[in-house]
C-alpha cells in the first residue's frame, strides 16, 4: 500500500513538473513597428519568460498558415534557465497569404504543455517602400513620409507589368513608411531585413554592433540591399566601421565649408541656409560619385555583391542639412534609383515557371502510358474472362474464392516490380539554381530549387551550407484544367524550418514513391570570383579578357553587353577568355558626376571622367530572349544582337514532355528568364554558364542520394570606357 502510494506521489510530481516551470510568452515585436511585406522575411522578437525554479529546454517557434493547408513553422532551439527571460529572434517568411489577420508565437518545452498567443498582422502592399532607420538620437528623418513618389513610380507609357515594380506596371504612387531601430535591435540576420528597401544607418555606434549583426547587413546588401551611411563630424564613426572597406570613399578625416553645401541645392533643389557645414572628406576608391563640392565627394555609391552602399559625407541631423527643404529629394533619389535599377535576376523570375520545370523534368521518369494501358488490360483480362474460362474448363469453378484473391496478389506485387525497375530503390535530388556574383569580389545571391524524391515513406532533414537561407514551398503550375494558374505546391506536414548555428528544414515528409518541391534563397560568396579587364572603344565595341577563378568549370558560356550577345564556349576553372563584341548601342542616359577610378576636378565640381549610363528602366530586356537562345544552343557563336527567338521581348513558357538533358536546360533556362523583368547596365556586362555547382549547398544527408545539379550562373562584369 505504502508502495503504490509512493509511486503515485511520484507521477503526479513529475505530471506537475513542467506546470510549475512552464515558459510564458511575453511582448512580441513583429516586423519594424508592425509594418512588413508579403512574399519576404521578417524579423520576430518574442520575449520569453520563465518564473519557475527549473531550468527549461524547448523550441520558440512563429506558425503561419499555408495554402495547402499544413502550416509553416519556424523554431528557434532555446535554454531558459531558472528565473530568466530572454529575447529571441525569429525570421519567418510570410507568404502570399491575403487572408492573414495573426499569427501564432510561442514557446513548446520538450516536456510540457506549450505557450502561445495571436499577434496581429497585417501587410502593407508590395508597391509600398519600407525604409529603416538606425539613429540612437532624436531622428531627423520623418521628411521622408512626405516624399513623392508620382513623378517615379508610374510605368513608362502605361501598360502593365510585374507586380510589385515600378516601371513595369501601372502603379501611379507608393507610400513611404519609415520605422526606428537602435544598434542593439538590428536583427542578426540577414532574413530580417529582407522586406527593408532601405536601411539608413545615421548616428549609429559600430562598435555596439555584434559580428552576427555586422554579417547580416552585408550580407543583406550582397543579396541587392540598398544601405545609406551618413557622415558629419564624427568622421571616425564612418572610417572605423565594419562597412570601410566596401564604401566608394576611404574616409580620412573631416573637413568644414563655411558658406554650407550650394552643390547639393544645385542638384536637388531646394535652398540650404549658408552656415559652417562639416563633411566627412576621404579619398574615392570606388564606384561612382553622385555629387561633390571642391574634391570632397558629397554623395557617392558603389555595389557590394548585387545590392548597393549610399554615402553621404553629410549629416541629416545637423544644420543647415537639418532644415534643408531639398533632404526628401536625396532619400527619393536613393529610392528611386534602387527601384529602377534591379540588383539582380535572383528573385525576379517566375517562381512557378522554375518550380515546375524542376519537378517536371528531375526525378525518375515515369512510365509510359503504352506501359500503364497495357498493365491495367491485362490485369483486367486474367481477373475476370481468363479466370472464368480456366475455372469452367477445369469444372472447378467454386475455387474462384482463391484464384481471384490470388490474381490481385501477383499483379500487385508485379505493380510493386514494375515501380521498382521504373523508379528505382534510391532517393534522387534534383537541384537546379540560379545564382550571380559580382566579378571583382565573388559576392553575391543563389536561389536554389529542389526536388526530393524517395522511394519510401520518410521524413528528411535538409540542411544547406550557406549559413542563413529562406526556405520556404514555391508555387507551381497547376495540373489539367488549372495548368494557366499557379498554387502553392502540396505539403503532407508543416514545412518547418529551424535556425541555429545552420537554418535547416526539418521533418520534411515525403510519401512512397513521391517527390516534395521546395527552394532556398540566400547570399553566397564564390572564391575569388571572375577578374577580368573589359573595356568599350570609341566604336562601343567591347573587348578582354576574363578568368574564372569560381572554382568550378562553366559551360556553353555566353556574355551579354547592352544590345549585344556572343557565345564563349566552355570556360573551365582557373583558365582566361578573350571578349570580343561589335559595337553596342547605348540606352539610357542619367549619368552620375564621375565614376571612380578616373574621376577629375572640374573646378565646381567632378565632370564624369567616362560618359557611361547606369540608370536602367525595370522592362523586360530583349537581350534575355538571346541570352535565353545562346544557353539552349540556338545562337552560333559570334552571333550578335537583333537574334531574339520570340517577337516580344517575354520568354515561352517550359514545354513539357519527355526528360532529356537538352529539355531539363530549356526548362532551366526559361524557368529563370520567363517574365524576368531585369535590365542590363550599360556599364557592366553579364556571363551566363552553366555548371553542376549547388550553391546553396543542399543535403539531406542521407547515403546513397543520387543527386542531379544544373544550375545557371551569372557574373556581374564592370565595363571601362576608353
Amino acid at each position: 500500500m505504502r508502495g503504490t502510494a509512493y509511486w503515485a506521489l511520484a507521477v503526479a510530481l513529475v505530471a506537475a513538473g513542467p506546470a510549475l516551470c512552464q515558459v510564458r510568452v511575453g511582448d512580441v515585436l513583429f516586423g519594424h513597428e508592425g509594418h512588413y511585406r508579403e512574399m519576404h522575411s521578417t524579423q520576430v522578437v518574442v520575449e520569453l519568460i520563465n518564473e519557475g525554479q527549473t531550468g527549461i529546454q524547448g523550441t520558440a517557434f512563429v506558425e503561419i498558415p499555408g495554402e495547402s493547408g499544413a502550416p509553416y513553422r519556424f523554431t528557434q532551439r532555446v535554454e531558459m534557465p531558472a528565473q530568466s527571460h530572454k529575447r529571441v529572434n525569429l525570421y519567418p517568411y510570410i507568404g502570399s497569404t491575403m487572408m492573414l489577420d495573426s499569427l501564432s508565437v510561442g514557446f513548446e518545452p520538450d516536456r510540457g504543455s506549450r505557450s502561445e498567443t495571436a499577434v496581429p498582422a497585417e501587410a502593407e502592399p508590395l508597391t509600398d517602400l519600407l525604409v529603416l532607420v538606425c539613429n540612437e538620437s532624436t531622428p531627423p528623418f520623418n521628411f521622408i513620409r512626405a516624399i513623392d513618389t508620382t513623378t517615379w513610380m508610374s510605368a513608362p507609357g502605361g501598360g502593365t507589368g510585374v507586380s510589385g515594380v515600378p516601371g513595369g506596371g501601372s502603379y501611379s504612387k507608393a507610400d513611404v513608411y519609415v520605422c526606428w531601430t537602435t544598434t542593439s535591435d538590428l536583427p542578426d540576420s540577414w532574413k530580417g531585413l529582407d522586406d527593408v528597401d532601405l536601411l539608413i544607418m545615421a548616428d549609429f555606434s559600430p562598435e555596439a554592433l555584434s559580428p552576427a549583426q555586422q554579417d547580416a547587413i552585408l550580407q543583406w546588401v550582397s543579396t541587392g540591399g540598398r544601405l545609406l551611411i551618413t557622415g558629419g563630424e564624427d568622421y571616425r564613426r564612418v572610417s572605423e566601421s565594419f562597412l570601410a572597406p566596401y564604401l566608394p570613399v576611404n574616409v580620412t578625416g573631416a573637413r568644414t565649408f563655411a558658406e554650407g553645401l550650394p552643390r547639393l541645392t544645385t542638384k536637388f533643389g531646394g535652398t540650404m541656409e549658408a552656415a559652417p557645414t562639416v563633411v566627412t572628406d576621404g579619398r574615392p576608391v570606388r564606384g561612382f560619385i553622385w555629387a561633390s563640392q571642391d574634391g570632397t565627394p558629397l554623395l557617392s555609391s558603389s555595389t557590394l555583391g548585387t545590392g548597393m552602399l549610399w554615402q553621404a559625407a553629410f549629416s541629416f541631423g545637423r544644420r543647415p542639412v537639418l532644415h534643408w527643404d531639398g533632404a526628401d529629394d536625396v532619400i527619393s533619389f536613393i529610392l528611386k534609383h534602387g527601384r529602377q535599377y534591379q540588383p539582380g535576376l535572383v528573385g525576379h523570375h517566375s517562381d512557378a515557371e522554375a518550380a515546375s520545370a524542376l519537378s517536371t523534368q528531375t526525378g525518375p521518369t515515369p512510365p509510359s502510358f503504352q506501359i500503364i494501358s497495357l498493365f491495367l488490360l491485362l490485369y483486367i483480362v486474367c481477373l475476370v474472362p481468363v479466370n472464368y474460362l480456366v475455372l469452367r474448363k477445369l469444372d472447378r469453378r467454386e475455387l474462384a474464392w482463391v484464384t481471384t484473391p490470388a490474381i490481385v496478389v501477383v499483379f500487385s506485387v508485379a505493380a510493386y516490380a514494375l515501380g521498382f525497375v521504373l523508379k528505382g530503390n534510391a532517393v534522387q535530388l534534383g537541384a537546379a539554381g540560379l545564382f550571380e556574383i559580382q566579378a571583382t569580389t565573388g559576392a553575391g545571391h543563389a536561389q536554389g530549387y529542389y526536388a526530393l524524391f524517395s522511394p519510401r515513406k520518410h521524413s528528411y532533414d535538409i540542411s544547406f551550407g550557406a549559413e542563413r537561407v529562406v526556405a520556404r514551398v514555391p508555387r507551381v503550375r497547376g495540373s489539367g484544367w488549372a495548368g494557366g494558374f499557379t498554387e502553392e505546391a502540396r505539403l503532407d506536414t508543416p514545412f518547418q524550418v529551424a535556425s541555429g548555428e545552420r537554418d535547416q528544414i526539418e521533418d520534411l515528409t515525403v510519401q512512397m514513391w513521391d517527390q516534395k518541391v521546395f527552394t532556398a534563397r540566400g547570399p553566397v560568396i564564390l572564391e575569388a570570383g571572375m577578374p577580368g579587364d573589359l573595356r568599350v572603344d570609341g566604336q562601343q565595341c567591347l573587348g578582354g579578357t576574363l578568368t574564372n577563378q569560381l572554382g568550378f568549370d562553366l559551360q556553353g558560356c555566353v556574355i551579354a553587353f547592352r544590345d549585344q550577345t556572343t557565345s564563349l564556349g566552355d570556360i573551365p576553372n582557373g583558365q582566361p577568355v578573350n571578349v570580343s563584341m561589335g559595337p553596342a548601342r547605348q540606352r539610357f542616359g542619367h549619368e552620375p558626376e564621375a565614376k571612380i577610378p578616373g574621376w577629375v576636378d572640374s573646378g565646381g565640381g567632378l565632370s564624369h571622367a567616362y560618359g557611361i549610363s547606369v540608370m536602367a528602366m525595370p522592362i523586360a530586356d530583349p537581350t534575355l530572349a538571346n541570352v535565353y537562345s545562346a544557353l539552349v544552343g540556338q545562337l552560333p557563336s559570334g552571333g550578335g544582337g537583333g537574334i531574339s527567338m520570340y517577337p516580344s521581348p517575354g520568354i515561352a513558357p517550359p514545354q513539357r514532355g519527355p526528360r532529356t538533358p537538352e529539355t531539363l536546360r530549356r526548362a532551366i533556362a526559361q524557368g529563370f528568364l520567363h517574365d524576368n523583368v531585369y535590365t542590363l547596365r550599360d556599364d557592366e556586362a553579364l556571363l551566363f554558364g552553366w555548371c553542376d555547382h549547388d550553391p546553396l549547398g543542399a543535403d539531406i544527408g542521407a547515403l546513397g542520394v543520387n543527386r542531379e545539379v544544373l544550375s545557371i550562373a551569372v557574373v556581374h562584369i564592370p565595363v571601362v570606357t576608353e
